[in-house]
């Protein structure tokens, strides 16, 4: 049992790891969206 629950912390790392890398993406891909669209604008 013990590690069974060492196995699912490290994918929960893991997973949260993932997250974290696409939530940045998805910032930067908004951040260029926003310029584009700016730039469209004028």
């Amino acid at each position: 049992a013990e590690e069974e629950a060492r196995s699912l912390q490290k994918k929960i790392q893991t997973i949260e790891n993932d997250l974290d890398q696409t939530q940045e993406a998805l910032m930067q891909v908004n951040a260029k969206l926003e310029e584009k669209d700016k730039a469209l604008q004028n």
